[in-house]
């Protein structure tokens, strides 16, 4: 492989790894909510919850009062 090459990728690399750490570190914490005694998250669509995972994990509503 020529210098050039593998200079030019390692630097692809440099840029991707540091745009995705950026993104990380802006990105908005996800919207979660306990309903029916598993926690949820906002489907990508809109007005739909999905389960987090594959598996539910559950959780119990607190009251504020």
């Amino acid at each position: 492989m020529n210098t050039w090459i593998y200079r030019t990728l390692m630097a692809v690399l440099v840029i991707i790894i540091t745009t995705q750490l950026y993104m990380l570190a802006t990105a908005k914490p996800t919207q979660t909510l306990c309903l029916g005694g598993i926690v949820m998250v906002p489907h990508k669509g809109g007005d739909m919850w999905v389960q987090r995972g594959l598996w539910p994990t559950y959780c119990m509503p607190v009251d504020r009062d």
